[in-house]
């Protein structure tokens, strides 16, 4: 890993060659006594006086808080009888020296654009609140206050090795222009689909990209459908499942239905678990023409789900009769189970349940339903799993309960032989 790391600076340099043999400017770099990213900086620059200083303080090491190596190199003019600038004056001496008849033809040059021959991949743009991407592709910042914060571009010569983005101590601005200028060789456009998730939108554009830097890009009109809608999807998992517009409680329903034959019937049996990567898998399907969150109002989740279903070799008639959505109660009123939690529950007036004597099941009778029976106010009187045991034990003490309160209402000695019904006794 090291190897293939310190070749590949080596050949982003230029001292190498794709064929992995030195260049050029490879054979002058590998007899100047620097480090090889000073030296691709002395050997462009021609031994330039500013560039040896700079290749100097980075060698040396600033020994200040300021961050604008800059700065540092006119303070070191400036005081040139001090220790630290003795030091990296003499450095920068012997740096030219060495560069003397090996340099390439002088130009004249930023001081950020020197620093970009020596860290090319450290070309950074700036994002905000300090914050810069560089052409690497990682992170760097400087804090808020810092007068580089602003900068649209920078150089960064020292940073940390902290996890995530890196601290910038050491780094000098350089113009767009010259970005352009000496990377034009590396810059490239590619098409490009993302999700905008401020606008809530999918974004095609063509970028003009340095590394992972984008310069600039333009938008695309047609873009292919598949790409979109691929985008759209991923926004759909930014956002989240649960959040889409269209979700009612009918496909709700209809998802722990078929959740619950997941988890209940034989590991054999093909039920597929409709979990949110199952619905982000098949979205593509139904989100043709569409290009932005507002669009999804138009999605039927109900029909993402049966899809999941039938790619699992399963069928809505399969599923309304292992896990029907409504059962049938004595009164001939059809209740609604509801499969949301660990197991199936209806609710439904106790009246309409006599004659009923057993508890109803569900998944070819493998998960009986707990039942709420509702008093005529529709408060719980007693939830159960076991119904006849519930008419020949608790209903007596239900009864005597519920005698006084609801007087007309039908409260019977034996339940299984009374009529079942959702009225008054007058009624």
């Amino acid at each position: 890993a090291a190897w293939d790391a310190a070749l590949a600076l080596l050949k982003q340099l230029g001292a190498v060659g794709a064929d992995g043999r030195l260049t050029g400017k490879g054979e002058r770099m590998a007899h100047l006594a620097m480090h090889p990213r000073l030296a691709s900086m002395a050997v462009e620059s021609g031994g330039d006086d500013t560039a040896c200083i700079l290749a100097a303080i980075v060698e040396e090491g600033a020994r200040t808080r300021e961050t604008d190596i800059r700065r540092v190199m006119d303070e070191v003019r400036e005081t040139p009888k001090n220790p630290y600038s003795r030091r990296v004056l003499e450095l920068a001496r012997r740096f030219a020296s060495a560069c003397r008849g090996r340099g390439g033809r002088v130009r004249a040059l930023s001081e950020g654009a020197m620093l970009a021959f020596a860290y090319p991949d450290r070309v950074a743009r700036g994002r905000g609140n300090g914050g810069f991407r560089m052409v690497s592709g990682r992170g760097a910042f400087l804090d808020d206050g810092d007068p580089l914060a602003r900068s649209p571009f920078l150089v960064c010569c020292e940073l940390d090795d902290r996890p995530g983005d890196a601290k910038v101590f050491l780094a000098c601005p350089i113009s767009e222009t010259e970005v352009e200028e000496l990377f034009a060789d590396s810059i490239i456009e590619a098409p490009c689909c993302e999700w905008d998730r401020r606008a809530e939108r999918v974004r095609c554009v063509v970028q003009r990209r340095l590394g992972a830097v984008t310069l600039g890009e333009r938008q695309v009109a047609d873009a292919e459908p598949e790409k979109v809608a691929a985008t759209l999807v991923e926004g759909v998992r930014q956002k989240g499942v649960g959040n889409l517009p269209t979700w009612t409680r009918e496909s709700r329903a209809l998802r722990s239905r078929v959740n619950f034959l997941a988890r209940t019937m034989p590991a054999d049996s093909g039920w597929p678990e409709i979990t949110d990567a199952a619905i982000l898998a098949a979205l593509p399907g139904f989100v043709g023409g569409m290009t932005k969150w507002q669009d999804l109002e138009r999605l039927d989740l109900a029909a993402v789900v049966e899809s999941v279903l039938a790619a699992a070799g399963r069928s809505r008639r399969e599923l309304d009769c292992l896990a029907p959505a409504r059962m049938e109660v004595p009164s001939g009123s059809k209740v609604a189970i509801d499969y949301e939690g660990d197991e199936p529950t209806a609710s439904v007036k106790l009246q309409e349940c006599f004659g009923l004597m057993s508890t109803p099941t569900v998944a070819g009778g493998r998960a009986p339903v707990v039942m709420t029976l509702l008093s005529p106010a529709m408060r719980p009187i007693q939830v159960t799993k076991d119904l006849a045991g519930f008419w020949t034990g608790a209903y007596q003490l239900v009864r005597k309960d519920m005698r006084g309160r609801y007087p007309k209402h039908n409260w019977p000695e034996d339940p299984l032989s009374a009529v079942a019904s959702r009225r008054t006794l007058k009624r």
